[in-house]
């Protein structure tokens, strides 16, 4: 499955106070030195509100890995695979409507 994301990894950079990834925009020209080498992924200005920016970055930081993980786990997770495990299906189909929020679907 393709993903429409930026690519990883996604990591914090104090200087840009953004999440970032260390690709190329792309718009940007490869050929240029002076070109930055990152694609800001979001912003991070301050706490905005929220109880501890430093937890707030883990979990977007780790977002990317988090969708790929579900998505593996799906692929072999079946809920009715083993009779007496219904009680499965609730949790994947959380884990279901978790990417289809995270992809759009």
């Amino acid at each position: 499955m393709k993903t429409r994301h930026t690519p990883l990894p996604w990591r914090y950079s104090k200087e840009h106070l953004a999440i970032v990834s260390d690709c190329y925009p792309d718009w940007a020209d490869q050929s240029d030195p002076d070109q930055e080498k990152i694609t800001k992924v979001c912003t991070i200005l301050g706490t905005m509100g929220g109880h501890d920016v430093d937890a707030d970055i883990a979990v977007m930081t780790a977002a990317p890995e988090l969708l790929a993980a579900l998505q593996r786990l799906l692929e072999w997770v079946d809920p009715y695979a083993v009779p007496g495990c219904d009680e499965n299906e609730e949790d994947v189909e959380a884990a279901r409507a978790a990417i289809a929020k995270a992809t759009g679907a």
